[in-house]
């Protein structure tokens, strides 16, 4: 476990709990958006996509962005080995995406890379891309993937409802999945755990499990819902992410993220998830960067998450008071399993209109004591995968 770092000189809002947390990251994540020019309009999505007009200038500018966001964090934290850095958009491989311009995606790859050389070349840095998947062009992108040395890993985000306009758009995407698949890359499948998701998956259990058997998932990465204008039609209760999590359980479905977190933190009782804080460069500016998620990643006011502490919500104490925040309301410091347990998005969980009740990471911890079978057979399912360590 982390070393536990002290909040005692940290400004936090007054009335706001400090919470000490467990930190020394060996790990950070960069995430840099290229533009929101989009091939899709997920209803879900937390862009807009009104500027659809790419910035060119502000592309070349993302090196030099990334680079100094990346000194900032080995400074304040000497112990990251490596970074990811993870691309994205809008939709960055979209057909319509010129050749000049995935060009450039690779100028941005190379000079982060030489910077980081020259001044930290004992820090790793790997790129990796999240895409929706709806293009065919797919060997041009491999190509591309292969030319510039990005870590052989693709997030894919697949949702069943409010992504797709057509059964035919969706298929493209489950197609894009297999083939890389096929090429030996590492594909990570992205659903966002909103209401209507989890009703369409508990539905549809054998589409679900296609993305594994026939589409060539490795991984099913489950993301919490950032809370948009439709939130009271997506918003996922307590007792929605206790089904999701105990029918993955039931069905041994231990290659979805949140269940393999949840059984190794059970299994050896420490925090097991990556002590990272994902930094977001946003589109809208080119020289501001914040690791507010809320800021990035829902289109309502502040105020709805971080309610009469707002005004003094600081990019210096953001993640400790959003983190704080959240484990208040969800009652986690007196729970048996909060020293060990992944902890959710706290980012959905602050926001007014959540409810807590009964936390479903909680009864999934439970109900894992109470079934051994389940850590028999993913002890079993551990000895024979070569992807999950």
């Amino acid at each position: 476990m982390g070393k536990l770092i002290s909040l005692k000189d940290m400004v936090f809002p007054k009335g706001c709990p400090k919470v000490e947390f467990y930190r020394e990251p060996e790990y950070c994540e960069i995430v840099l958006y290229l533009f929101e020019k989009c091939n899709l309009r997920c209803e879900f999505c937390f862009q807009e996509h009104e500027h659809a007009k790419i910035n060119y200038d502000y592309i070349r500018h993302l090196p030099n962005a990334a680079f100094a966001l990346m000194a900032k964090e080995l400074k304040a934290h000497p112990t990251i080995k490596s970074f990811d850095i993870r691309m994205l958009g809008g939709e960055i491989f979209s057909d319509d995406i010129s050749d000049d311009l995935l060009e450039m995606y690779g100028d941005v790859v190379e000079e982060i890379r030489e910077q980081m050389e020259d001044y930290y070349p004992d820090v790793n840095v790997d790129f990796i891309c999240t895409t929706n998947g709806v293009w065919e062009n797919r060997k041009r992108i491999k190509k591309f993937l292969e030319k510039y040395s990005f870590k052989k890993i693709l997030s894919v985000s697949i949702d069943f409802i409010g992504r797709y306009k057509s059964d035919k758009i969706k298929q493209i995407a489950y197609d894009t999945m297999k083939f890389f698949g096929d090429a030996e890359f590492f594909v990570r499948a992205g659903v966002v755990l909103t209401k209507r998701n989890i009703a369409y998956i508990l539905e549809h259990a054998d589409e679900f499990k296609d993305l594994i058997r026939k589409y060539k998932a490795e991984q099913i990465v489950f993301n919490y819902y950032s809370p948009n204008e439709q939130w009271e039609l997506d918003l996922p209760s307590d007792e929605d992410l206790w089904n999701i999590y105990k029918f993955c359980l039931d069905e041994r479905m231990f290659t979805v993220s949140t269940i393999f977190y949840l059984i190794e933190a059970y299994r050896q009782q420490k925090f097991f998830t990556k002590t990272c804080e994902c930094k977001f460069i946003p589109t809208l500016t080119e020289t501001s960067c914040t690791k507010d998620c809320v800021q990035t990643a829902s289109p309502l006011p502040r105020e709805r998450f971080y309610g009469k502490y707002t005004n003094e919500v600081t990019e210096e104490n953001v993640s400790d008071v959003k983190a704080s925040l959240g484990v208040v309301k969800r009652g986690c410091l007196g729970c048996d399993h909060y020293e060990y347990c992944p902890q959710p998005c706290w980012c959905m969980v602050i926001f007014d209109g959540y409810k807590a009740t009964n936390c479903p990471m909680k009864r999934a911890f439970n109900y894992i004591k109470e079934h051994p079978e389940i850590m028999k057979d993913y002890e079993e399912w551990m000895q024979k995968s070569v992807n999950f360590s």
